[in-house]
């Protein structure tokens, strides 16, 4: 195993123990008051039978209703909330869904949405809006005219479209019964179907993950034709997934980073040519219609778009003024983009930002700074609802009992996100026993996993911050747990037979 994976299962081993060992001592929400040893406590039978399901499904010749059955139930389950749920228009979803129906029935500009300049200061949501225009007018030329239910219904066929990649690369990677064993895994994933009613970056890019997974799969094909077909559908679906969010880059990094480390032969160096040749060249195109054109007049002023510094800021929150309410450490803050929008042009806020930067920097020292990173980590990683209950609690429109206790988690017994968070603290705990399992045997082969999911954890430290924004990971996530509910059932046999 090369030095540097090594090092690298040493650092974020420890790093993730860390988290591991924190989420029971700080808040996993600042919304909802959780006890956070009670999802801990519920962890270990969940783990104990997730470990006895696994063993049960490896024992049995016949795979097929272990993946006929969870697909149906996820189906039903999904379709229940198309039909059931809609979330009230809001915070930028409201713009953004409301500019696509705007465009598709009377080809409105931009410019003049509902927050003028809004697509300028923010173009990452601007493929957003480019993938609800064309749900739209499919709906539209249908006659159908329903935006939401048709909305709905493009999560619903992108999130079986990740069962099925997520299923064929786990098949094709670490056999049939571990594909089958994930299935149950996205059931308890809740808010992977709960997201439905939400047309936005996070649902849309969930696919992307595993796709990614699978094509590259076919990287080391014998057959010439096939492994060039791989390389560009990887830069064309990198390209598109990173815009639809830009946390999805850590996958196709971490796809070549275990590539070359691998070390270095013709194929590769074709892979590397074609990739960045496409990658950068949809680039240049998205870039030239988009901006320079501007066929959709997205140009409001001569501010340009919110400097990412902004987010990096915001991320810090300012250690000089008391904050009343946050929707996550390191969260949305109104203050800091009244500021920041407050100059005459982006360049401005930019170096007005890095100076912030320094300042709260300075102001909270490094013991405080790091104590902030700790709590912001806890608040993200060990929030195993991902912020659905908030989305669904929009506005208050479920607000009857039944939704509050089973659906929304409002309720003070707060009962899924209690479940939501044991399943993700189930995810940490087996993620930490990766690194170790990984060190231990000299084996990388959930490298590239762990690597992206160490990319993201790193990223969101300094980000702005929100567990919402882990939720397109959630493919890999299982891809973990499947992973290692295998090496602990092993563990678990081995331990049993030498009594």
């Amino acid at each position: 195993m090369n030095k540097l994976i090594k090092l690298f299962y040493i650092v974020f081993g420890l790093i993730f123990c860390f988290l591991l060992i924190n989420i029971p001592f700080r808040e996993i929400s600042t919304i909802y008051n959780i006890k956070s040893y009670i999802f801990v406590l519920l962890s270990i039978p969940l783990l104990a039978m997730l470990i006895a399901y696994y063993n049960f499904v490896k024992k049995r010749k016949n795979n097929i209703l272990f993946i006929i059955i969870p697909i149906l139930l996820l189906i039903s389950l999904s379709l229940f909330i198309v039909f059931n749920f809609d979330v009230p228009l809001g915070w930028d979803y409201e713009i953004v869904f409301g500019q696509a129906k705007c465009y598709v029935e009377n080809l409105c500009k931009l410019r003049n949405a509902g927050v003028p300049g809004y697509f300028q200061y923010f173009p990452n949501n601007i493929p957003i809006f480019m993938a609800l225009v064309g749900v739209n007018k499919i709906d539209n030329l249908l006659g159908f005219q329903q935006y939401f239910l048709s909305t709905k219904l493009a999560n619903f066929f992108f999130l079986i479209l990740t069962v099925i990649f997520t299923f064929l690369y786990v098949k094709n990677k670490f056999g049939i019964k571990k594909a089958a064993f994930s299935l149950l895994l996205f059931i308890l994933y809740v808010p992977f179907y709960l997201y439905i009613p939400v047309f936005y970056s996070d649902t849309l890019s969930i696919l992307f993950g595993p796709l990614l997974l699978y094509i590259s799969l076919y990287f080391e094909s014998d057959k010439k034709y096939k492994r060039i077909i791989s390389y560009i559908l990887f830069a064309i679906f990198s390209f598109i997934g990173c815009k639809m969010k830009m946390t999805t880059i850590f996958i196709p990094i971490s796809i070549i980073v275990a590539l070359l480390f691998k070390g270095i032969n013709k194929k590769k160096l074709v892979f590397l040519l074609i990739f960045f040749s496409i990658f950068l060249s949809l680039g240049k195109i998205y870039n030239h219609y988009i901006f320079t054109k501007d066929i959709f007049s997205v140009k409001y002023n001569n501010y340009g778009s919110v400097p990412y510094t902004h987010w990096i800021m915001m991320g810090m929150e300012n250690p000089s003024k008391k904050i009343e309410f946050r929707n996550s450490y390191g969260g949305y803050n109104g203050d800091d983009y009244t500021v920041t929008e407050s100059f005459t042009n982006s360049k401005k806020a930019e170096e007005y930002n890095i100076k912030e930067i320094k300042r709260r920097l300075n102001k909270y020292g490094i013991v405080n700074y790091l104590t902030f990173l700790s709590k912001k980590a806890v608040n993200a990683w060990g929030d195993g609802s991902f912020y659905v209950t908030t989305k669904l609690g929009w506005k208050d429109k479920y607000n009857t009992k039944e939704y509050q206790k089973y659906m929304i988690g409002k309720d003070d017994n707060h009962i899924l996100i209690y479940f939501c968070s044991a399943v993700q603290y189930v995810f940490i705990i087996l993620l930490v026993y990766s690194f170790i399992y990984s060190l231990k045997n000299n084996t990388d082969e959930l490298f590239t996993i762990q690597l992206a999911i160490s990319f993201l954890f790193v990223f969101l430290l300094f980000w702005e911050n929100r567990s919402r924004y882990l939720y397109n990971y959630i493919p890999l996530f299982i891809i973990v747990i499947t992973y290692c509910i295998d090496k602990f059932s092993i563990k678990h046999k081995k331990i049993n037979s030498s009594q």
